[in-house]
């Protein structure tokens, strides 16, 4: 199999050297310096066609080769980190569901403690305003029976001295 560079450079080669090979004369006063720098021309094209560029295609496909390599091990270590990391969630998220579960209960059990503990400490507010009521009300009936008797005290004062200042003239 020929390589592609080696075609390209035949034909360069003669596409260089034809035209001055139809000239048939060369240039007293060069020369023939074109020969010399055509020559050299085909010789540099040749080696960068024959050698460094095959040499270049290589070294490209060894760093292309070599890229493909590091991305493959690249994406099995973020692949395997991933998957760690997604456990690691899942038991977080397992933890957070079982505590926010536990957390509710108490919440709920707190709720309803609070209302029976609510109920009965209206009840006993409810009983402390019932006595202190009852006690109200037997100080305010032994203040109205204590002034009616001072009442009716006063009036058989008043009576007894009402018919003794009409007989006496002052």
């Amino acid at each position: 199999m020929v390589h592609p560079g080696t075609l390209i450079l035949t034909f360069l080669s003669v596409a260089i050297v034809a035209p001055a090979l139809a000239q048939g004369s060369t240039e007293p006063i060069s020369g023939g310096a074109g020969w010399a720098g055509a020559g050299l021309l085909s010789c540099v094209l040749g080696w960068l066609l024959l050698k460094h560029l095959p040499a270049k295609d290589a070294q490209v496909q060894q760093l292309i080769a070599g890229h493909q390599e590091q991305m493959a091990a690249k994406d099995v270590i973020h692949s395997a980190a991933l998957d760690k990391h997604a456990a690691v969630i899942e038991k977080q998220s397992a933890a957070h569901a079982i505590a926010m579960a536990a957390m509710t209960a108490a919440y709920i059990a707190d709720v309803k403690d609070g209302r029976v503990e609510y109920k009965g400490s209206l009840d006993r507010l409810m009983q402390s305003h019932e006595r202190q009521m009852d006690g109200v009300s037997k100080i305010a009936s032994q203040s109205v029976e204590e002034l009616a008797t001072q009442v009716e005290s006063l009036g058989e004062a008043v009576r007894e001295l009402s018919p003794k200042s009409k007989s006496k003239p002052t």
